[in-house]
């Protein structure tokens, strides 16, 4: 595509060979492949592709308009160059659309960042998910720290059963990822861990698999203490994470893996869970309770769904907040939301673009494993009062707008001259019907005859045989042939000058051009 680029740009004439539509095809197939296995591997990729479009709709407006009007000086180039009047019209007919296209396009872009200073929403509260996990070990009491430090609003973990029915936190099912058990009890390491007792699971080390993976490329900026406090870290229980909770005052969200079949607690997790939270004295309108049912005594609990559901059916169901993926609900449904007083939390949100836009559709909270860049970000990373934007447009498109016209002007007198140039009317005196084509052709072969060294447009006159030099005007080139003798090249007010030089004529003519 580059090399067509080029090509047509500096005029240069296409040859289109059988393998250049061969490798055409097999780069078309390659692109469908790719695109197809993207859709299968990445599916909810696509949402933020979606997502990322809505943030940057207005700037790719505008980019997408300056790089069609730089184009124009090639398209306006090659479009005066054809010669089929109706291949000329209807290629006319989709540049003016596309350019209309794109100049429209503002009407159907719906940026949330488009919004005045006083109506852009309250900036999210944060979830540290599985505490700060950037910083510290996934579900450490020292993660928690870490997110308690930059002011989340709540935690949000996994919890499971042990053998002997302690709850405490892990995310994979064995121990083998965040735990030293490989190296420890290594026929025990792809053991579920609701097999192992508690005790059994405090012996193992937490922490020291941070320092080795560097999950998150941080830990280089860690002090020897950070350090020595990662490696000291075991599997906390969730009556741990319930106390420091309490003591920074913040929200708990989790989900509660149903322990195997033939585990003792199988049946009663949710009981024993239900059971911790409530000995452990913390506000129960601060746990957000993800199960859709509730046991005895979590009655005061923030029922939260996992699945979206209307406004309508979510009050059916008790339910006063939803903790959703990104991929499952969109900006209008949590307008919607917000307006019937039900809380949204969209997790994982790990880059501040995404933050930014949803602080501008208005999203109470997001689970991020970046809480650290979160708390530094007091503002989207860009917004623009509708009225700003309107102008911003207006005044792109218009100036766009000139610029294509005059491109359009400038190659059309580049490639053709103009009608009111001196030189084009006394090479063309005697033609005024002449067209632009015929007055580009003469002024190449003026050009082509000068350059090479013959300062003469001959033309030859059948009306007479001879030539009265005396009548010619100042500056006009001449030539007589009498019986192949001396040529006069130019005529002045003083004597004619002979050039001797040039091979004789063997017949009586004259060949005269005005040259201006």
């Amino acid at each position: 595509m580059c090399l067509t680029l080029l090509h047509v740009t500096h005029g240069h004439q296409l040859y289109v060979y059988p393998v250049h539509l061969i490798l055409s095809l097999i780069t078309l197939a390659c692109c469908v492949a790719a695109t197809v296995m993207f859709d299968r591997l990445w599916r909810s990729e696509w949402t933020v592709l979606k997502l990322s479009l809505q943030i940057t709709g207005p700037f790719l407006h505008i980019g997408a308009v300056i790089l069609m009007t730089l184009m124009t000086w090639i398209i306006a180039g090659n479009w005066l160059q054809l010669s089929h009047k109706v291949l000329k019209t209807a290629w006319l007919c989709v540049y003016i659309g596309v350019m209309t296209v794109l100049y429209l396009c503002p009407l159907v872009i719906n940026s949330p960042c488009v919004v005045t200073v006083t109506d852009l929403p309250p900036k999210p509260e944060v979830i540290g998910h599985r505490g700060a996990p950037a910083v510290a070990p996934e579900n450490t009491i020292l993660s928690f720290q870490s997110a308690a430090s930059r002011n989340v609003w709540a935690f949000e973990s996994d919890v499971r059963i042990s053998f002997d029915g302690v709850p405490f936190l892990l995310h994979d099912s064995s121990l083998r990822r965040t735990t030293n058990i490989s190296s420890a009890a290594s026929k025990y390491a792809d053991v579920s861990a609701c097999w192992f007792n508690i005790s059994e699971i405090k012996v193992f080390d937490a922490g020291s698999w941070y320092l080795t993976d560097d999950p998150y490329g941080t830990v280089s900026y860690l002090s020897e203490a950070q350090r020595q406090a990662i490696s000291r870290q075991k599997v906390p229980t969730f009556a741990e994470m319930l106390q420091l909770a309490i003591l920074e005052d913040r929200y708990v969200i989790f989900d509660l893996f149903t322990p195997p079949v033939k585990h003792p607690y199988h049946n009663t997790s949710e009981e024993i869970v239900v059971e911790t939270i409530l000995r452990s004295g913390i506000d129960q309108k601060k746990i957000l309770w993800l199960r859709r049912n509730i046991p005895r005594g979590a009655e005061n609990f923030t029922h939260t769904s996992g699945e979206f559901m209307p406004a309508e059916d979510l009050k059916r169901n008790n339910f006063r907040a939803v903790n959703l993926h990104y991929d499952m609900i969109s900006e209008k449904d949590i307008r919607r939301l917000n307006m019937d007083n039900i809380t949204t939390n969209i997790y994982i949100v790990n880059s501040v673009w995404m933050f930014s836009l949803y602080w501008c559709v208005g999203v109470h909270s997001v689970s991020t494993d970046q809480c650290q860049v979160f708390a530094e970000v007091d503002s989207p990373v860009w917004h623009m009062s509708p009225k700003s934007y309107l102008i911003l447009w207006i005044a792109v498109d218009v100036l766009s707008a000139v610029i294509v016209v005059l491109l359009f002007i400038v190659q059309r007198v580049r490639l053709y001259g103009t009608k009111f140039n001196p030189e084009t009317l006394s090479l063309q005196s005697g033609r005024t019907d002449s067209s632009y084509e015929d007055m580009y052709k003469s002024k190449n072969m003026k050009q082509k005859l000068l350059r090479n060294g013959d300062p003469f447009e001959i033309g030859l006159d059948q009306s007479n045989g001879s030539l009265n030099s005396s009548e010619l005007p100042v500056g006009s080139y001449c030539l007589h042939t009498m019986n192949g003798n001396g040529v006069t090249s130019q005529t002045t007010d003083d004597a004619p000058v002979t050039n001797t030089h040039r091979p004789p004529v063997t017949s009586h003519t004259e060949i005269h051009a005005d040259v201006p």
